[in-house]
């Protein structure tokens, strides 16, 4: 089972890990109540409530109105999925995680795990994180307007160029992107090479084969990478070595940016701790 980027069905809780005020709380409500219609929303829904109950709430919230939002405890399954957490998390505050060798095979593993990892923050911290990158607020913008996480557009670019726009490889892709003239439908260099012009051709490109490969993420940047028709033949992702490390170059460059979202943060183990606790409260 490989990453899915599900477009248009991201739900993001503004949180902001400090006292709660009542418009954050109203907020975090409708979140956990849209989230419930899926079963991964329903374990995001989890991981939120499980947040909640390790900060302090507004005066502002009387009790009867917290408790009426809180969805049942977690079963076993979803306490699994927050063991799953832990492995991109960490056990202790700043913690650096160690990314497992072989990345692609650990997110198909704990892939509910993951799924709750990356969804963690809004707009805001994302937006927050691609600013400290060069070229940060066109990679945002661009992302808001394909639709796309600015992080995993941000990984690919550092990918293919280290954000050099005047970058041009041996066989003839140009820019931040690395957009092959063919694919951008012009042969202007000068084009190609402006950061933004670049930024959309290839964020365009990348949506189209995230739709392609039905949100299957790797399958995309493999296609990225070799070609949509080489995946397609191998039904996954190419046995080229330069593919494969491709791939796992960006996941683990987007896995960084989502781990600096975390820092400073609940830890997962505190998170299952509560988690577990509020199970075990409710049986007995």
């Amino acid at each position: 089972m490989g990453l899915a980027y599900n477009q248009g069905e991201r739900h993001e809780f503004p949180l902001s890990w400090g006292p709660w005020s009542a418009k954050e709380a109203f907020f975090a409500t409708e979140g956990v109540r849209i989230a419930m219609q899926t079963r991964i929303g329903r374990i995001s829904a989890v991981f939120l409530v499980a947040v909640l109950s390790l900060l302090p709430y507004g005066e502002a919230i009387p009790g009867e109105e917290r408790a009426s939002w809180r969805p049942s405890p977690p079963e076993a399954s979803e306490l699994a999925s927050l063991k799953g957490l832990a492995q991109w998390v960490g056990s202790t505050p700043n913690q650096k995680v160690k990314l497992p060798k072989n990345l692609r095979s650990a997110i198909a593993d704990q892939s509910e795990g993951f799924d709750l990892f990356r969804r963690f923050g809004n707009p805001e911290d994302q937006r927050s994180r691609l600013a400290s990158l060069p070229f940060g607020d066109e990679i945002y913008r661009v992302a808001r307007q394909y639709d796309l996480d600015g992080l995993l557009l941000a990984a690919l670019v550092e990918a293919e160029s280290n954000f050099s726009p005047t970058a041009v490889s041996p066989v003839g892709a140009v820019g931040l992107t690395q957009v092959m003239p063919a694919t951008a439908g012009t042969d202007d260099l000068a084009e190609l090479e402006n950061p933004h012009t670049n930024l959309r051709i290839g964020a365009r490109y990348l949506r189209d084969l995230l739709r392609r490969f039905e949100g299957n993420v790797e399958f995309a940047l493999a296609a990225y990478n070799a070609g949509p028709s080489r995946v397609e033949r191998f039904e996954g992702i190419p046995p080229y070595r330069e593919t494969r490390r491709y791939v796992e170059k960006v996941l683990a460059i987007y896995v960084g940016h989502h781990q600096s979202l975390w820092e400073g943060r609940a830890t997962a183990s505190e998170l299952l701790l509560h988690g577990a606790s509020r199970n075990a409260g409710s049986e007995g």
